[in-house]
């Protein structure tokens, strides 16, 4: 007999859908050995699938029930969906298994269960999905144990050797354990993070410096809402910012529970509530992604919401006691809109935003007087950055006040904390052609300075070059963890897997990396034959790279516009690459 665990987080549709779950699960229990375990309505995140079956050396089932027998191919879909979201966002380890043997998606199941239709009439309905003749079913007719959609003919999951830890994490995600105050450890937060981290009603705007600690005070406001029993929404824009936000609030000394937090970046967000309202979405053939991203998928989320309810909906309207947005400044001001309509009255939104990180040169919304909008009074400031230290700071300004849009708000205050390691500031300026040579004794300097692979991170403007450099360390012998790849989709897997902790050297697109940090940073900045962006937009990246560095920075520069930049920086000691430098710059070193 199967263990059964009834997470309840949330009501379901209905007594009807509640008496299928019931008789499916019971099913489950009394029909499965003692090893499996059947959960019913699982967290996951705030997705609740219906059931989930898990079986330490077999896999995992994400079962979908619908009442409905006009659309069983969107039950199919979601369940797809939600066992997609477990490969590729929240166990993507998963997803590395999968990409090494196709035979392994055997151990990562769906089913569906339709109780006003035949097992053979469901068949039928959702044989035009691709792939649905893997799926198991079952109809009002029942089904017996033995039939081939219930075997699993398969021992790579029992093979795999870090089965074990995947479990956990399965278990992690769909049944989040309490979060105790002493499992966490003290953080020493500012006076202004204390107000600011405080829980109260309303909307308010948070704009703050490089380093001042933005997502640590929403980490630990989103900590002290949940600690109240009230449901928290954090939204990032960054697909991977998430996971940072929420291995920081690991570490939070305090009582809460994360069944009560949803972490997601944005898109997914829209994306999961057009598959809650039963809506399928794909872009126009001709449409940028600029158009379906920032303007048709929010919009029609907020389209479907408010032409209200119908059969197609799984369960009603989500509704958040409060909202947290990081990276605010990457947000339009219709993604504000329709996030603030997922508020309960308790209508509390906190947007944390840097108007020098705008990084994609859209028009901002932050940086005009905002209209329609329930923000009231000044901003709140964090100027004091705690995880820059040093000459980097001033460094940072003198950046921004020679190449940027300069107001008195944005200057960023050094906090007087003085680093626990040695502060190394290079630059370099480079030809081109040079520029993969030099991360490379960039990388050999830093290494035979004592610093691990996995604190330095390789920072990139361009895709294309990412790919010819992790290339170019691989043929020297050097194993890489990064997001690049030709195929969209293969990267979008890299990009989900690329935030898991592992002693690999780190290289990344500046826009990617936006929101986290590295002890040490190497920066390349292609020459202007070569920039993909506006210049303003490539003053931002080049800010928002140089400021993800603790402790050491190496820029790399291949462009006119910022040539010297760095003369009274440090150079790389190679005098073979030295022959070869564009611009000559006579070597001064400055011990920082």
């Amino acid at each position: 007999m199967a263990q059964l665990v009834k997470c309840n987080h949330q009501n379901g549709t209905g007594k009807a859908t509640t008496e299928a779950k019931e008789y499916i699960s019971n099913f489950f229990r009394d029909s499965l050995d003692k090893n499996w375990i059947v959960y019913i309505e699982p967290f996951f995140n705030g997705q609740q699938p219906d059931i989930v079956l898990l079986h330490p050396e077999k896999g995992i089932m994400v079962w979908e029930i619908d009442l409905s027998a006009e659309h069983p191919e969107l039950a199919l879909r979601r369940a797809a969906a939600m066992r997609d979201a477990i490969v590729k966002l929240y166990i993507p380890m998963l997803g590395v298994k999968l990409s090494q043997n196709s035979k392994f998606i055997k151990a990562l199941k769906v089913g569906l269960y339709i109780p006003s239709l035949t097992r053979k009439e469901i068949i039928y309905k959702i044989s035009k999905i691709r792939s649905s003749q893997y799926a198991s079913v079952v109809g009002k007719d029942g089904v017996e144990m033995n039939q081939a959609p219930f075997v699993w003919n398969t021992e790579c999951f029992k093979a795999a050797p870090e089965r074990l830890e995947l479990v956990e994490a399965l278990k992690t995600w769909l049944n989040p354990p309490y979060h105790k105050s002493e499992m966490g450890r003290p953080f020493r937060l500012s006076r202004h993070q204390q107000v600011l981290s405080t829980c109260r009603s309303g909307h308010t705007r948070v704009r703050g410096a490089a380093g001042s600690g933005k997502t640590l005070t929403l980490a630990h406001r989103a900590a002290n809402i949940a600690s109240e029993g009230k449901k928290v929404l954090v939204v990032t824009f960054n697909i991977t910012m998430w996971h940072h936000i929420r291995e920081i609030m690991d570490r939070i000394p305090q009582d809460f529970d994360f069944r009560d937090i949803v972490f997601i970046h944005f898109h997914q967000f829209c994306f999961n509530e057009l598959r809650r309202m039963g809506i399928e979405i794909k872009p126009f053939p001709n449409e940028t992604d600029d158009d379906f991203f920032q303007n048709r998928l929010p919009n029609l989320v907020k389209e479907a919401l408010e032409s209200g309810s119908n059969l197609k909906w799984r369960r009603e309207k989500p509704v958040f006691d409060a909202i947290l947005i990081d990276e605010g400044q990457d947000f339009c001001w219709n993604w504000y809109d329709l996030l603030s309509s997922y508020l309960s009255p308790n209508n509390e939104l906190v947007l944390f935003t840097d108007s020098r990180q705008n990084i994609y040169g859209r028009e901002s919304w932050i940086d005009k007087p905002m209209r329609k909008v329930q923000f009231r009074g000044a901003w709140n400031e964090l100027k004091d950055s705690f995880r820059i230290k040093g000459i980097l700071v001033d460094e940072l300004n003198r950046f921004a006040a020679q190449y940027m849009t300069q107001n008195s708000e944005d200057v960023i205050v050094g906090s007087g904390q003085i680093s626990l390691y040695k502060e190394i500031l290079i630059w370099e300026d480079v030809a081109p052609y040079n520029a993969k040579e030099a991360c490379l004794s960039a990388y050999e300097y830093f290494f035979s300075n004592g610093i691990s692979p996995s604190d330095i991170t390789v920072l990139v403007m361009d895709k294309y070059f990412g790919l010819d450099l992790v290339s170019t360390f691989r043929s020297k012998g050097m194993n890489v963890n990064h997001i690049f790849d030709p195929d969209p989709k293969n990267q979008k897997t890299l990009k989900e897997l690329f935030w898991m902790k592992n002693s690999l050297l780190r290289m990344c697109t500046v826009h990617s990396y936006k929101g986290w940090e590295s002890k040490c940073i190497i920066l390349v900045i292609p020459d202007e034959n070569n920039m993909v962006f506006k210049r303003d937009t490539v003053h931002s990246i080049v800010y928002t790279g140089m400021s993800r560095a603790l402790d050491s920075l190496c820029v790399i520069n291949c462009s006119e516009t910022y040539s010297g930049f760095g003369k009274k920086w440090n150079r790389l000691p190679n005098k073979a690459l030295a022959e070869n430098w564009r611009f000559s710059h006579k070597p001064e070193i400055i011990e920082f």
